[in-house]
């Protein structure tokens, strides 16, 4: 910010070659003075970058739904919606959930989700999903479940969840014993056909880790990188108008085979 101090002590940075200690504040680099940048202690490696504040991920091309591109005197570019997300109809918020096990014994879960918009007007706010319970999984099963996403938004998985690895977990801070989550884009990447959704996906759940799990994401226009809360505000966001559940927590069952 303009005529604002920032303090290297302030600014948080990580080596992408190492990974040394994850995300640390500047002071914890060397900085090469001839070049301006930083020098990782552990490794010596050159390449440290400096974390975003909203989603802790490297400031590269790796991390480009965290914060809009462009900013001029406060005025946000594009700042309109982009595409049309019809609202779902309830038959098809049935199908929007969904649980599997190697046993066929686990029959529903129980989720929580949350929005907190980002203190930067420019950067996109955080989604928290925390897995409250699964119904009926026994000790030797194994499970996975699936929540379908609104076309036209990127997810960006973020390394600040808790109990469950993300592909942007960083190697020193991944648990084996962890349950995975990950992230599929729309088929073919096509973002133009809203109606091709995207699917989040926690597998690898058994009894001894499928509680405890906050996975925190962003949902970002594959324009403007706009919330989906931000863009459908007034329809009450992703909770209202996409999943319609007026609360914060949603309960699904399987259906009975017959």
């Amino acid at each position: 910010m303009c005529q604002t101090k920032t303090y290297a002590s302030s600014v948080k940075f990580i080596c992408t070659t190492c990974e040394e200690g994850g995300a640390m504040s500047a002071t914890s680099f060397n900085y090469d003075d001839i070049n301006g940048g930083y020098v990782c202690k552990n490794c010596g490696s050159g390449k440290v970058v400096q974390v975003d504040a909203t989603t802790n991920l490297p400031i590269n091309d790796n991390s480009i739904n965290s914060n809009y591109d462009f900013q001029i005197s406060s005025i946000q570019p594009n700042a309109i919606r982009y595409a049309k997300i019809d609202e779902p109809k309830a038959e098809d918020r049935k199908k929007f959930f969904s649980i599997s096990s190697d046993k066929n014994k686990a029959k529903g879960y129980t989720v929580n989700l949350s929005y907190t918009a980002s203190s930067d007007k420019y950067a996109a706010g955080v989604y928290t999903l925390t897995l409250s319970s699964i119904q009926e999984l026994q000790t030797d099963e194994t499970a996975s479940i699936s929540i379908t996403l609104p076309g036209g938004y990127a997810a960006t998985l973020l390394p600040s969840s808790t109990g469950v690895n993300t592909p942007n977990t960083p190697a020193s801070a991944r648990n084996d014993s962890y349950a995975e989550a990950t992230w599929s884009p729309p088929d073919g990447n096509d973002y133009i056909n809203t109606n091709k959704t995207s699917t989040l996906t926690i597998s690898g759940l058994k009894t001894g880790n499928s509680s405890g799990i906050t996975l925190k994401f962003t949902l970002t226009n594959h324009k403007n990188n706009q919330s989906f809360n931000v863009d459908y505000e007034k329809e009450g966001g992703l909770m209202k108008y996409w999943f319609g559940s007026s609360g914060s927590a949603i309960t699904y069952t399987k259906p009975d085979e017959s």
